[in-house]
């Protein structure tokens, strides 16, 4: 795949590129039509200008108010949700994708907020009053104390959550689609697998598990090649002889 000029600048270097931009990108590279990009920021922008006061709960507000936004509840896995254009589009997402859309608006208002990637799910941070906010559930606050004995799990404090970069949502978006796609239409699964092999190693995910999706669809020659870089990395002679024999398939 030749990737768009912006997930080349993402990839050398995430910070170059608003998350919201890389997130559209990768929704860009399916098959389908997508919206254009100036059609997302327009959104993006008129929900900014909506927000009454320069802070997180007043962002949350438009955007889980007038804005319409909410969590998917119905079907959460639905690949749709992890598209960021048909998020913005439909008004309807999932945690890590909700919690795009709010540090986009807070960008443009210059108020600071933080990604939290939490296993199994995602929140976001205010660092001046230090509120997490769950955008699956319209912002409301989530108490500290419930941050690390629900969300992450038990035994751990709000002070272990680790922040989530710009790397770590589009991985975790990948992974997402990835998921989705393998239960619900394998065959979308190609153009993902594309992007990732197109992108470099710490945003390709576990790299095991993309060699075995490479082999379901019947690209042995990607699998193989895959599985044999892991091979010398690890110098595990299982993985190489396993690159052996998906590379003969191709005679």
């Amino acid at each position: 795949m030749d990737l768009p000029e912006p997930l080349r600048q993402f990839a050398a270097d995430p910070d170059a590129v608003p998350i919201e931009d890389a997130l559209f990108w990768v929704a860009a590279c399916r098959p389908q039509p997508v919206a254009t990009i100036e059609t997302l920021h327009t959104r993006l922008d008129g929900l900014a200008e909506d927000v009454s006061q320069m802070n997180l709960a007043a962002i949350c507000h438009t955007v889980f108010g007038s804005g319409g936004f909410r969590g998917d509840t119905a079907d959460y896995y639905d690949p749709q949700n992890s598209l960021l254009d048909l998020v913005v589009e439909r008004r309807l997402g999932i945690p890590i994708t909700l919690s795009v859309v709010l540090i986009a608006v807070a960008r443009r208002l210059d108020v600071p907020i933080q990604a939290i990637g939490a296993p199994g799910h995602f929140l976001v941070l205010d660092p001046v009053s230090m509120d997490y906010r769950d955008p699956f559930n319209r912002g409301v606050i989530v108490e500290r104390s419930a941050v690390g004995r629900e969300v992450v799990g038990g035994g751990r404090s709000d002070e272990m959550v680790p922040a989530a970069g710009p790397s770590d949502i589009v991985n975790r978006v990948l992974n997402n689609l990835q998921n989705s796609f393998s239960s619900r239409d394998p065959r979308q699964l190609d153009w993902v697998l594309d992007l990732r092999l197109a992108l470099p190693d710490e945003l390709r995910g576990d790299q095991r598990v993309l060699a075995s999706l490479c082999e379901r669809r019947g690209r042995f020659g990607e699998a193989a090649a895959l599985l044999g870089r892991l091979a010398d990395q690890w110098g595990d002679d299982r993985l190489r002889r396993r690159a052996s024999g998906l590379a003969a398939r191709l005679n």
